[in-house]
């Protein structure tokens, strides 16, 4: 998974969804597009990084209101 390399080599932000693949790491279609959230969050912590928090996205989006 190409996401799995970016964040290995420090990506600051991913993206996935039924706009981006329908397909999960083992290539079986995903009923939802919360499977393919599951799964990415599953490969970026596999190479030692961790998911920004809400409220961890929202400062870096400079969405503080």
């Amino acid at each position: 998974m190409i996401s799995t390399v970016a964040a290995a080599l420090g990506a600051d932000n991913l993206r996935t969804g039924f706009e981006d693949t329908i397909h999960l790491p083992d290539r079986t279609v995903a009923a939802t597009n919360a499977q393919l959230v599951e799964a990415l969050v599953k490969a970026v912590r596999s190479v030692g990084r961790e998911i920004a928090s809400v409220e961890e996205a929202r400062s870096m989006l400079n969405l503080d209101a």
